[in-house]
């Protein structure tokens, strides 16, 4: 699995970004706000990576920091919620933000993000409630 890309930033786009590294250049899908602090094209860039395998798909998903790819994996973890509504909720919140409403129960702030329903939010709210106790 590739954890770390660090490489020149090719390409960019809103919800994704390519880093050539050593002559590859990776596709990487991110949360709006990763993108958008992300450098110029052209820049170096490095990337904390996770790499997700459905039976449809192969994606590689990259983040700032570990905070960001520890919260992305808790919410895919979730029933129900995979890679596009926790990029969706990722690209709203900061780690922090959400972990905050799930410990406050407020499936409804989850819930406002775009694509996620209200029974994934509480879904989300229900099974990450005992797992980010450890992280508070």
């Amino acid at each position: 699995m590739i954890s770390v890309l660090k490489g020149i930033l090719a390409e960019k786009w809103t919800d994704a970004v390519v880093v050539e590294c050593g002559g590859v250049g990776y596709y990487v899908r991110t949360p709006y706000n990763v993108s958008a602090a992300l450098p110029e094209i052209g820049q170096e860039v490095r990337l904390k990576t996770a790499m997700i395998c459905s039976k449809n798909d192969i994606a590689m998903v990259g983040f700032l920091d570990e905070q960001q790819r520890t919260c992305f994996q808790h919410l895919t973890s979730v029933s129900g919620c995979g890679v596009k509504i926790g990029l969706a909720i990722l690209g709203s919140f900061s780690p922090g933000q959400l972990y905050r409403a799930i410990a406050e129960n407020n499936d409804t702030a989850i819930a406002k993000v775009k694509g996620v329903g209200k029974k994934t939010a509480q879904r989300i709210v229900l099974e990450l409630k005992e797992k980010i106790k450890t992280l508070a």
